[in-house]
């Protein structure tokens, strides 16, 4: 599901079945796939798999005038010709994300901020460990990545307390907030998915390899280090989570949980902006 739609992965081919067969197992949606495929068993913790014999446009046509959220794991430019035509407007179109059949990217493609395709986009890419691809304006305002560490279980308004602590300190606000960016190993709390609710924000996940690539640049947490051998949690996936750009708070320790800013540098003539080497 996704808000209170019902959430599709559509494949056309085989190729893209291992990635899709994960997001509609994880988010618990109806995996289509050309039935010649579908005998195929889906991942065992959701959703269900229907073989589909029409054309593809057909189905992806009848899907979005049903109001059901679309993850298309295809390219985008066979998305976007299956899509021709559909599009009403962006206040009551479903979502639609397109998944590259490597699961490289995770693209908010339509209805993305009110329709809920950038959310979207960062559960289908967390799910796989995909880069989510957001270009709608209202992101563009927003340049602060939140990095978020915490103890088991710890509640949501602690969390948000944490933020607040984190915003206050560089004289930020929640608007300010692009998404929000955690380890692998702390994703499914609870707590850190209600506060992006509540935020209206995305949740970036890192694994540790990810982690383990810029750690050395920050201070050493002795607990991050001996519970799941990588050097922190906040500052790494804040600094992985943007754009060519720099922390601007450094861990910040408040109780159970762990909070770091990072901005955007946005690209302007002379900004200075480079890629990111690898």
């Amino acid at each position: 599901m996704t808000g209170s739609r019902p959430l599709a992965v559509v494949l056309i081919n085989e190729a893209g079945y291992t990635a899709g067969a994960a997001v509609a197992g994880r988010l618990s949606a109806t995996l289509y796939l050309p039935a010649p495929i579908s005998g195929r068993e889906l991942p065992p913790d959701g959703g269900q798999n229907v073989g589909y014999t029409e054309p593809p446009g057909e189905l992806v046509t009848r899907l979005f005038r049903a109001g059901q959220g679309l993850v298309l794991v295809m390219a985008v430019g066979i998305a976007v010709r299956l899509l021709s035509g559909l599009p009403v407007d962006k206040r009551v179109d479903p979502p639609v994300v397109v998944l590259d059949t490597a699961a490289r990217y995770a693209v908010s493609l339509l209805a993305g901020h009110e329709g809920g395709a950038n959310a979207l986009a960062y559960r289908v890419a967390a799910v796989v460990g995909a880069e989510p691809v957001v270009t709608t304006g209202s992101e563009g305002r927003r340049t602060l990545a939140v990095g978020l560490g915490c103890r088991r279980g710890v509640e949501a308004p602690r969390i948000m307390e944490a933020v607040e602590r984190g915003l206050a300190a560089v004289g930020r606000g929640k608007e300010s907030i692009r998404v929000a960016a955690t380890a692998d190993f702390k994703a499914h709390e609870p707590g850190l998915h209600q506060v992006c609710t509540e935020l209206g924000i995305g949740l970036r996940v890192f694994n540790r390899e990810a982690i383990r690539s810029v750690d050395g640049l920050f201070g050493e947490s002795r607990c991050a280090r001996k519970y799941f051998d990588v050097g922190g949690v906040a500052e790494p996936c804040a600094f992985l989570a943007v754009h060519n750009g720099r922390i601007i708070l450094p861990r910040l320790v408040a109780d159970e949980v762990t909070v770091a800013l990072a901005e955007d540098r946005l690209w302007s003539p002379g900004s200075g902006r480079v890629p990111r080497s690898t």
